[in-house]
């Protein structure tokens, strides 16, 4: 398995986000912005929307809509995680930066949460989840998640996988967990 692509993918993503921002508000499309309640702004077009929002005391979030698929990046409470059934939330966790894309065929995520959980209580519960969604897991630490690791997961028809990452840093637990769904 090529954990590699993960690499590939965040660029893939960031070069896809990019190129719609720039073709949407630059492209001459003649959209407009429209302002909504809630520190909510759209620009729409006729090739595809982006919307930023931003509330007193958050960090905000911004999509990118078009005629292929959809891109959502967000930080603290306005962060929108989107995560496949098969795959929970970090328990006690405090989302700190989450990613989304869906396209026809393929969605993928990245979430990064905070936790003061011990890390070892993360990797366990992770490793069990993971297990019982049915996929190969390969793990990865020193000292049995005590102070963290990774856990590399997918299914043989390479249909679903999963990456998390567990380490402790400044007295909390950061969990970062990445997501492809075909």
């Amino acid at each position: 398995m090529d954990w590699n692509r993960g690499g590939n993918m965040r660029k893939f993503n960031s070069a896809f986000v990019v190129s719609a921002i720039l073709l949407l508000i630059f492209g001459g499309c003649g959209g407009g912005v429209r302002e909504e309640p809630g520190g909510k702004k759209t620009i729409e077009t006729k090739d595809g929307k982006v919307t930023l929002q931003s509330k007193p005391g958050d960090e905000g979030s911004w999509s990118v809509e078009t005629k292929t698929g959809k891109v959502t990046i967000g930080a603290g409470a306005s962060a929108e995680v989107k995560l496949p059934t098969w795959l929970p939330a970090c328990p006690n966790g405090t989302v700190k930066m989450s990613s989304n894309e869906d396209k026809p065929g393929n969605r993928t995520g990245v979430v990064t949460w905070t936790t003061t959980d011990p890390a070892q209580k993360i990797y366990r519960f992770y490793e069990k989840a993971l297990k019982d969604a049915g996929l190969t897991v390969n793990t990865m630490s020193q000292d049995n998640g005590a102070s963290g690791g990774m856990l590399m997961a997918s299914e043989p028809s390479d249909q679903r996988r999963a990456h998390v990452t567990v380490l402790v840093e400044k007295n909390e637990t950061v969990v970062q967990l990445s997501y492809i769904l075909k």
